[in-house]
């Protein structure tokens, strides 16, 4: 059982990594930042993804998928992994409000927190319901 647990782990942190990755050189690179600042996503192209690395929310919601997988949760570390990348795709297409009178332009963060605590939610009634299934045979 731990095996399958690891396993669930490693293929967690490798999609997180790779998203990372993939964001990262999305955003496009300039050649007159320093790399260490293109790295810490001080030079993107996109405001919601670098505004969640560094505020260090992106890692968390990491470490939350990654601790699910660790405790046997598999439905629910894979669900609430792709909550939080899809959040970030959606909240980066539909956040900007530049006409906004409060005077805040990007909300994409509400609608990524909106779709990660969604993706939580369905992820233990899935796991719930998985659990009641392997009970019931």
């Amino acid at each position: 059982m731990k095996h399958r647990n690891s396993k669930t782990m490693f293929m967690i942190i490798l999609t997180y990594v790779l998203y990372y990755a993939v964001w990262l050189f999305a955003g496009g690179y300039d050649p007159g930042v320093s790399f260490l600042q293109f790295i810490r996503m001080r030079a993107s192209s996109f405001y919601l993804f670098p505004w969640l690395v560094r505020n260090h929310l992106y890692w968390i919601a990491a470490a939350v998928s990654v601790l699910e997988a660790l405790y046997g949760r598999k439905y629910l570390s894979w669900i609430s992994c792709t909550g939080a990348l899809a959040g970030i795709v959606i909240g980066e297409l539909l956040g900007p409000r530049p006409a906004d009178p409060t005077g805040h332009t990007h909300h994409g963060w509400y609608i990524w927190i909106l779709v990660f605590c969604c993706s939580m939610i369905i992820g233990a009634v899935t796991e719930w319901c998985a659990g009641r299934t392997r009970i019931r045979k």
